[in-house]
């Protein structure tokens, strides 16, 4: 083993890059629960090609990237690919990355979070073509409560 003296050192690139397998295929409801949890971000327009810039290199192209959540800047460190299924997969560097109210952004978060939120836009949209309207929603951290009407 070789020893390092002070002298000595060698530096080494540090790779934090997580993927998340999500069961997500409809990427406008995707980009509403985004927004509904105060995230900020970028969609590939056609022909264009978006980029992770994570703290540690993992630079993975990806169809739309995270740029921010309100007072915390990601530096577009995760971003959403879709897959050859038709799924989107979250990946990038999560390594130091926060929520809006403090907690450490991880995989089980992020898929809990944008999963839960992205259904809820799907309902109501769905809902919504059916000629409901959303009167009321309540969200505690166990469920989501909505309030409907139907006129005819």
């Amino acid at each position: 083993m070789e020893n390092l003296s002070p002298t000595k050192s060698r530096s080494y690139k540090l790779s934090h890059k997580t993927e998340i397998k999500t069961e997500l295929t409809n990427l406008e409801y995707m980009k509403k629960a985004l927004s509904k949890l105060g995230f900020t971000y970028k969609e590939a327009k056609e022909g264009q090609t978006l980029t992770t810039k994570g703290n540690y290199g993992v630079n993975i192209e990806v169809d739309l990237v995270i740029t921010g959540n309100g007072g915390q800047q990601y530096k577009d460190a995760i971003g959403f690919k879709k897959t050859k299924d038709g799924t989107y997969t979250a990946t990038g560097d999560f390594y130091g990355l926060k929520t809006q109210d403090g907690k450490a952004l991880n995989k089980d978060l992020l898929k809990k979070e944008i999963t839960a939120s992205s259904k809820e836009a799907e309902l109501i949209d769905r809902l919504n073509k059916l000629g409901f309207e959303t009167c009321q929603s309540e969200e505690t951290k166990d469920y989501i409560s909505l309030t409907l009407e139907r006129w005819t």
